[in-house]
């Protein structure tokens, strides 16, 4: 998260220096799941995010940098999400992996985000109240299932204590569609679009927020926004894995337009 910060930072620095616009934005997404995760797909124990393996919401940064370019170069779009929970259970014949868990488990579910895509302003409708964007994105996500505790190993039948894992990094190709409306000056609502589908597998995400201004000054100004933010991952048989996970909550950033 740090270097991601970093890096940030001199592209905001460095692109301001360019001429060239943006924004650059960091905030907090409360993450709430739900949903299962069943591994190996048709075999495994479907396993409940909440009652299963007791996951919570938890609260984890983000980050957002998008750059204007000249001419008819398209414009860039950044942004990273940090996402994991984690949970403790008392379970009876689960299996995940190639062992079944008979006691207390403890469980990690990590799915940290990057996306990088290329974006245009729709043509002849862009205005100082309606701002309407598409694009493509790819998002990255750095995927990784953690189950330990007590279990009997399938193939040997032989119990103790085991710790099961499965970790993949997945590029998911997505369309992209925002729109900004700005009725005053200083009060703006902003939606945001990404999804995608391939046969039986999708994934989508979507936001909506209420946007305020202050500070604005000749060459910047400054924001903060809040609303709430959703995403849905389905995959059947992908890597081994059928799943279903929604997530979903309110997020907070504050940034600055340049």
């Amino acid at each position: 998260m740090k270097k991601l910060l970093i890096f940030l930072s001199i592209a905001f620095f460095s692109s301001s220096f360019a001429l060239v616009d943006g924004e650059l934005s960091i905030g907090v997404y409360n993450q709430n799941p739900k949903g299962y995760i069943q591994y190996p797909a048709g075999k495994g124990t479907t396993l409940d995010l909440e009652k299963d393996l007791k996951l919570g919401d938890e609260t984890r940064p983000t980050a957002k940098l998008k750059l204007e370019l000249p001419f008819i170069l398209p414009n860039i779009y950044l942004a990273y999400t940090k996402m994991k929970f984690t949970g403790k259970n008392n379970v009876t014949n689960v299996r995940f992996g190639d062992y079944v868990f008979n006691a207390d488990i403890n469980t990690s579910v990590k799915a940290n985000q990057l996306d990088v895509g290329l974006y245009y302003h729709v043509p002849f409708i862009k205005s100082d109240i309606l701002d309407p964007e598409i694009g493509v994105i790819v998002k990255v996500v750095d995927f990784k299932a953690t189950v330990s505790g007590n279990a009997t190993e399938v193939k040997t039948g032989i119990s103790g204590s085991y710790r099961e894992e499965k970790s993949k990094t997945v590029p998911l190709p997505l369309a992209y569609a925002s729109v900004g409306v700005y009725p005053l000056k200083f009060i703006g609502f902003v939606g945001e679009f990404k999804g995608a589908k391939a046969g039986d597998n999708y994934f989508y995400e979507y936001a909506a927020g209420l946007r305020l201004r202050f500070f604005d000054l000749r060459i910047a100004h400054f924001f903060v926004e809040g609303g709430y933010r959703f995403q849905r991952l389905r995959l059947k048989d992908v890597g081994d894995v059928n799943a279903d996970i929604r997530v979903g909550g309110v997020y907070a950033n504050i940034g600055v337009g340049f």
